[in-house]
């Protein structure tokens, strides 16, 4: 009789342990997703002649985002990085009215997509994704 008990007290145990186990596995994903950053950036914009708009983000070795964007006036746009007081820039497209294209990091960076409003005010607007 006592073991038939110990094996029912275990039991209730191993269910009290359980079911919190699992509902709290089942869960993982969607905190997962919440979590996540946004895998897409809207730029919507209006820049004074002279002023500049970045969107910046941390990229791995060979990590490639897609960038297209508009532009009612020409404007100065780029990718770049930056290492110590220097900044390098591996893509550069000036005095354009747009762009589309496939950047790839060539090592982990924090990469930065900037406008520069040329003489005129110009509104943007694209997306990197």
């Amino acid at each position: 009789m006592r073991t038939m008990l110990s094996r029912q007290s275990d039991n209730g145990v191993m269910k009290t342990l359980l079911l919190p186990l699992i509902a709290a596995l089942w869960a993982l994903p969607t905190l997962a997703q919440e979590k996540a950053p946004s895998k897409e950036v809207v730029v919507e914009v209006k820049l004074e002649p002279g002023k500049v708009h970045e969107a910046c983000m941390k990229l791995a070795k060979g990590q490639s985002k897609r960038f297209e964007w508009t532009s009612d006036k020409p404007v100065d746009f780029n990718v770049h990085y930056h290492k110590g007081d220097a900044a390098y820039y591996p893509f550069k497209a000036n005095s354009r009215k747009s762009a589309k294209a496939r950047f790839t990091a060539d090592h982990p960076d924090d990469y930065c997509w900037m406008w520069t409003a040329l003489k005129d005010p110009a509104t943007i607007s694209g997306r990197i994704k």
